[in-house]
């Protein structure tokens, strides 16, 4: 599960899209808006997603 760092929600994987733009990889929290941060620590071609900045 996600979790938003402004209002603090439990968003399942499947919830939302993440989304990749020039600032990074994020999701949208659909509860208050707030974009949320997201790294890559897949390796070798694989992409598997954490969350930063909790």
């Amino acid at each position: 599960m996600w979790i938003c760092i402004r209002c603090l929600a439990s968003i399942a994987f499947d919830a939302v899209e993440p989304g990749i733009d020039s600032f990074g990889i994020y999701f949208i929290c659909p509860g208050c808006g707030r974009r949320n941060q997201l790294i890559n620590v897949g390796r070798r071609g694989r992409i598997v997603l954490a969350q930063t900045g909790r």
